[in-house]
This record gives structure tokens, sequence and C-alpha cells, in this order.
């Protein structure tokens, strides 16, 4: 009931697309989220009496829009400045790009878009419910290197997929999948050159899942290859960032870049 209410609210006072940011991946986090939850799952019970008030829906409304206004206007402001640092920047070092299938940690993103600028990646894109720049958290991981690193967001990472394979680029996932080969295999078959193994040679995307699931089956179906880090504990698998920054540090010694 407080949901109709709230949505009511919305639409009367700020029209249908007010609702947007309810489904935008870009609002994960936001403030304006945690208002709009705020009332309709009230924590206290001064919250839900006063989220029962009957002008309460309508005050709640202006400040989500007031919120989801700032964002955007925050964001356009980034874009702008990011756009202009990477138009001023040299090109990228490596053809590596990142895909991030659904992860839920801004941390990760933000530590994951460190990496990127220090290794040289092409491009990090950010998939489905990914946090993408400007997110308060990943900003603090990435330490300024999300003005640095040429990044878009796809909402679907099948869509993103068959883009980058339409591109030319081969496309391979990070999981402990059935069919999976060891980064470091592929790397003692194949001595570190450039273009190291055929499965990782460039231009090259690697696809790394969400932190509970993993990758995605339907994606894991349409990519190229999958390989993995071998473990040797109970866990099967790594913090995302931590595997992140091992796959990309051995893949550009694979293709001779660490010697330069």
């Amino acid at each position: 009931e407080r949901r109709e209410r709230l949505h009511d609210a919305l639409v009367q006072s700020h029209g249908a697309d007010s609702l947007d940011f309810v489904e935008d991946p870009a609002f994960v986090g936001s403030s304006a989220l945690r208002c709009y939850d705020a009332f309709i799952h009230p924590r206290s019970q001064g919250g839900l009496l006063a989220a029962d008030k009957s002008t309460r829906a309508r005050v709640i409304a202006n400040q989500i829009v007031f919120h989801v206004r700032e964002l955007r206007a925050y964001r356009a402001e980034w874009l702008r400045n990011t756009d202009a640092v990477i138009a001023a920047s040299a090109p990228p070092a490596h053809p590596l790009t990142l895909v991030l299938d659904n992860m839920r940690s801004a941390e990760n993103t933000g530590t994951i878009f460190r990496l990127a600028e220090c290794a040289g990646l092409t491009e990090i894109i950010t998939c489905g419910i990914t946090p993408s720049p400007p997110h308060p958290a990943l900003l603090k991981t990435a330490m300024g290197t999300d003005q640095r690193v040429r990044t878009r967001h796809i909402p679907s990472t099948l869509d993103a997929v068959a883009q980058l394979q339409a591109e030319g680029m081969r496309v391979c996932a990070a999981e402990t999948a059935g069919g999976s080969a060891s980064l470091f295999k592929l790397g003692a078959e194949n001595p570190a050159k450039m273009g190291g193994s055929q499965l990782l040679s460039p231009p090259l995307a690697i696809i790394l899942g969400n932190e509970l699931v993993g990758v995605d089956a339907r994606v894991l179906a349409k990519v190229d290859g999958v390989v993995h880090l071998p473990t040797f504990g109970q866990k099967n698998s790594l913090n995302v960032a931590t595997c992140a920054s091992v796959l990309v540090y051995e893949i550009l010694r694979q293709w001779g870049k660490l010697d330069e």
C-alpha cells in the first residue's frame, strides 16, 4: 500500500518517467533509492507512523526527485570531466578489455578500475547491476583512476559479448566451470611471447562474474573459452578483484609485455 501511494505521488507530481530510477542500475545504493526503500519498508515504529501520514508520500516523492536530479547532474559533470581527461591521455597500452558481469560490490569494481589504469588496459564494460562511475564507493577504491579508464555500461552481458565478438575480439570468461583451462597451464604450454596462447591472443576481453554465483551460465555458453586460476584450499575461488589482478598480469606476461 505504501508503494502504491508513493508511486501515485511521484507520477502525479513529476510525471510517469519519475519512476525510471527504480530499475536503473546507476541508482543502486543512491540516496534516491535509499529514500524510496525507507518509505516502503520503515525500520522503526516512528518511521512506520510517519510513513502512514496522509501527506508523507508527497514529501518523500519530492525528496526522491531532488536526489535523482542531483545524481544525474553529478554524473553528467563527471562524464564531461572524464571525457576530457581521456581525450588528452595517451592511447591504452594493451588490447585487453574487462567485462564485469553483474558484480555487486562497488569496492571491488573500483579496485578493478585501479588495476585497469595501472596495467594500461583498453576498457572496462560494466553490465547488469555492476556499479559504474561515479558511484561514491567505487570512486573511493578507484583512487582517481575512474577518470583515466575508458568505460561504458551495457545492460546485458550477452549483448556485450556479441558486440565484442562482432568487433573481432576474442572473449573469454574467468570461471571454475567444467572445461575451464588453467591460465598458468596455457602459459607453460605457450612460452611468453606476443600473442601467448591462441585462446588468449589479443585483442582479448575477459569476463569477471558476480561475487556469489560467478559468470552467468548463458554467458559461458557464448564465450570463446573459459580460464581459471588453480586453487588448493577448500574454497575454489578468490575475491574477484584479486583474481582480476592475477589474470591481467599473467596475460600480459604471456604476451611478453612485462619485459618492456
